[in-house]
């Protein structure tokens, strides 16, 4: 499942919009008459209000224009106070909403903002988008309320259900990876030196990196080009529209302090730490692991939020999120769910802070809600005249007040967002194990990812493969390594093993690729009848 923050590949899918080379270039060349320039204004993370056309200066390609044009915009999603008192009722336009669900359970208040949301929010001619993890639904008539609440939640339940099985793979990949060093310290370590253990300990930590990574390439890395897209969407709606965000906050497993293995580990360290040059060597290696670790759980700071949310004050679209906990029943002596910061989150709530709308962090969804909805947003409208046939430049706007901050699309895309694209192009890919099985005394895998480069006149890959095969006494039965050169991506492999007696295996399949130096591991346990 890939994540894009507000919106998902498959939103593209239904609406079929392609955007061609020139369209992503988020700068847009056209030709003007009358230039609206929409901007917001904050006061330490307040908007301002009340301001005039005065209070404001606006600069195109450095030069000084004359703001000819000048208006505040204010709304509020629950404005439609009626005085049932006098029988008065009263015609509102249609409104757009997007309302995203980012979640891996659902628990009781999430249902009753739901059914807020639905039956005290909406209005008869309100459209509807919502995204839920991987689905996507239209509804352009919001007739039957309940109706609606009933397929909503269950399609919540369905979406939630998988990421639960996603939670629970990761989770037994990075439990397997840890009883696989902890099965060759016990089979091969040196007390005494301590020095396969450290090694062992060394190979867990690169593993534990290695499937942290490939998670969040997966699921949480978001997407420039997406988000370009989805502006533009956007932008071409005529109506007065808000995006929700339900968001659960992401989690991955992490070691306890207070577990076995964490504790064995720092006394490891300080074992390592009195002995020979060697051994201390190795445990900084390994405390230099434990921090690369820690900061990529709890640090994200790759991708240019603050400047993509630029894209979507154009656009006159208010984001709101709600942010609440995830839950899990999974646990083990060594490690626990913890929650993690990804730069899914970061543009979330960049987009909510630079679009005027409101963040709460609370379990209380549906109070959260009703607060949200009386939320009003304010920003200004600029316009201007160009020189005749100029196209549009690079945009300045700034405010008398120097204590405040403006936020508008200044019209360029940032250095930064070009290294950024930049890095993603010349990104190396993570070679993976897609599929391990074992059936019928036959081992099917599957390796995909494998780096293509051109060599001796053709774009081949190249990996390394090794495959161990132990007994319940650990035993070794089988262990045998191979180089493959393959001009594919992908690589299928199928090994009959029909010698292996009745019994119960451990089998660790190790690849790695040669033109990255990168590796994949899985271990899993096999039963022979």
């Amino acid at each position: 499942m890939k994540y894009v923050a507000v919106f998902y590949v498959v939103f593209f899918l239904i609406f079929g919009y392609q955007s061609s080379p020139q369209e992503r270039d988020i700068r847009e060349d056209m030709t003007v008459t009358n230039v609206e320039i929409p901007v917001r204004v904050f006061f330490k993370g307040k908007p301002v209000k009340n301001l005039k056309r005065f209070d404001f200066v606006l600069f195109e390609n450095g030069r000084k224009q004359e703001i000819n044009g000048f208006y505040e915009i204010r709304k509020v999603i629950d404005n439609q106070r009626i005085d049932l008192s006098s029988g008065r009722t009263e015609e509102y336009k249609p409104r757009y909403f997007v309302i995203v669900f980012r979640v891996t359970s659902v628990p009781d208040d999430l249902k009753k903002s739901v059914k807020y949301l639905i039956n005290k929010t909406l209005r008869k001619s309100d459209q509807l988008l919502i995204f839920m993890n991987n689905k996507t639904i239209f509804l352009n008539n919001i007739a039957d309320k309940d109706l609606i609440y009933d397929i909503l939640i269950k399609k919540l339940k369905e979406e939630a259900l998988k990421e639960k099985f996603r939670f629970e793979k990761y989770f037994q990949k990075v439990k397997h990876t840890l009883d696989q060093s902890r099965m060759l310290a016990a089979l091969e370590g040196d007390e005494s030196s301590g020095m396969m253990i450290a090694d062992d300990v060394i190979i867990f930590l690169r593993n534990y990196l290695q499937i942290f990574r490939e998670y969040k390439r997966r699921y949480l890395l978001p997407d420039i080009d997406n988000y370009y897209n989805f502006s533009k969407f956007l932008g071409k709606i005529q109506l007065e529209k808000w995006v929700i965000s339900f968001y659960q906050f992401e989690k991955f497993p992490e070691l306890k302090m207070s577990g076995k293995f964490k504790t064995e580990l720092r006394d490891l360290i300080g074992i390592l730490q009195m002995s020979s040059s060697e051994q201390v060597s190795k445990s900084r290696i390994i405390s230099k692991m434990l921090y690369s670790v820690d900061r990529e759980l709890k640090v994200s700071e790759d991708f240019p939020a603050e400047e993509i949310s630029k894209l979507f004050s154009k656009v006159n679209t208010t984001f709101h999120s709600l942010f609440f906990t995830s839950y899990s029943g999974i646990n083990s002596q060594d490690l626990k769910f913890s929650d993690i910061s990804t730069d899914l989150e970061n543009t979330i709530r960049e987009l909510t802070k630079a679009t005027g709308g409101e963040l709460i962090v609370s379990n209380k969804l549906e109070t959260s809600l009703e607060k949200i909805v009386r939320k009003e947003d304010s920003y200004y409208i600029l316009t201007y005249s160009p020189e005749e046939n100029q196209k549009r430049g690079k945009i300045k706007v700034r405010t008398t007040n120097k204590a405040f901050r403006v936020h508008y699309d200044n019209n360029i895309r940032a250095d930064y967002i070009d290294d950024y694209l930049k890095r993603k192009e010349s990104e190396v890919t993570f070679v993976k194990l897609d599929k391990v099985l074992f059936f019928q005394k036959e081992l099917q895998l599957k390796i995909v990812d494998i780096m293509q480069r051109k060599i001796e006149d053709a774009v081949k890959g190249r990996i390394k493969m090794r495959i161990t095969i132990k007994r319940a006494d650990k035993k070794i039965m089988y262990d045998k390594s191979r180089s493959l050169t393959t001009q594919k991506k992908e690589v299928e492999i199928n090994i009959k093993m029909n010698w292996l007696e009745p019994g119960n295996y451990d089998l660790m399949v190790d690849v790695a690729d040669i033109l990255t130096g990168r590796s994949a591991f899985e271990y899993i346990k096999i039963k022979i009848k």
